[in-house]
């Protein structure tokens, strides 16, 4: 069964980065997941030897490596795509990338059903991920891979 969770808002400000907003002197919360998603997206899974052999060129999130948990690779590797030509095999890349990403959600018990899904527009790539329960969609969430991202519904 699909759990709900309170997250950290982050959100897209005027001038294109990303942000934890304020609000009365403390960090603004959200029920919903597109926090959630936005930081397994955002964050970078570290590169194996056969996507970027020289190490230290791998990157990756440090508290992969300070975690309990032997083999975490949080985040994605949506970041080994900045300097790709848009193609499908680009897109289907990014589309198995982002799903990597997000299979926590289910491995939590947060979703039942992870859907996503990759079309080229506006010299971009627009990923659309939609996490399901049994019942309904619980989050939507469009995100465009090299400019922002955009909430639907």
């Amino acid at each position: 069964m699909a759990q709900t969770i309170t997250d950290l808002k982050i959100s897209l400000t005027d001038k294109g980065y990303y942000d934890l907003p304020i609000s009365g002197g403390d960090f603004e919360s959200t029920s919903g997941f597109e926090s959630a998603i936005l930081m397994s997206l955002l964050t970078d899974a570290r590169a194996d030897d056969s996507e970027i052999s020289p190490p230290q060129k791998r990157r990756g999130w440090i508290g992969n490596e300070m975690g309990d948990i032997e083999g975490l690779n949080t985040g994605s590797k949506l970041w080994l795509l900045s300097q790709a030509r848009l193609t499908q095999d680009t897109i289907n890349k990014a589309v198995d990338f982002a799903r990597t990403a997000l299979q926590w959600f289910i491995d939590d018990d947060y979703s039942d059903r992870i859907s996503v899904s990759g079309l080229i527009k506006n010299n971009g790539i627009i990923l659309t991920i939609i996490l399901y329960d049994k019942n309904d969609i619980i989050a939507k969430l469009g995100y465009d891979i090299w400019r922002q991202t955009v909430i639907n519904g």
